[in-house]
């Protein structure tokens, strides 16, 4: 089957940063705390043939777990709660893309 991937990743964001391009003095490096992706049939039809949601431990240059925004979790949903219980590191959820991909190819 002729097959790719789109996938979405999330990023960190606060109230005001969009408007400041997120380059404001406090706003958050640009942190994945979510990564989405969909495997889509490139045949007549398109379909989508699977899902992936991987939710992401966001962390900081310190090392330290970011705390989300409440901007952000009203925008995606996200909560904290939900990270401390399903979030994994970005290099497992990484991993997961690139397995779910399969070698198919990938758009963003």
């Amino acid at each position: 089957m002729n097959s790719g991937v789109l996938y979405d990743c999330e990023f960190l964001t606060a109230a005001g940063a969009p408007q400041r391009s997120l380059c404001g003095p406090k706003d958050a490096d640009p942190i994945i705390a979510q990564i989405g992706a969909v495997g889509l049939s490139l045949d007549d039809g398109f379909e989508i043939t699977d899902t992936l949601r991987s939710h992401v431990t966001p962390m900081g240059r310190d090392g330290r777990p970011m705390p989300l925004d409440p901007l952000f979790s009203g925008l995606t949903g996200l909560t904290q709660e939900v990270l401390e219980f399903q979030a994994v590191s970005v290099d497992a959820a990484q991993g997961a893309l690139v397995r779910f991909a399969d070698g198919a190819r990938m758009w963003c």
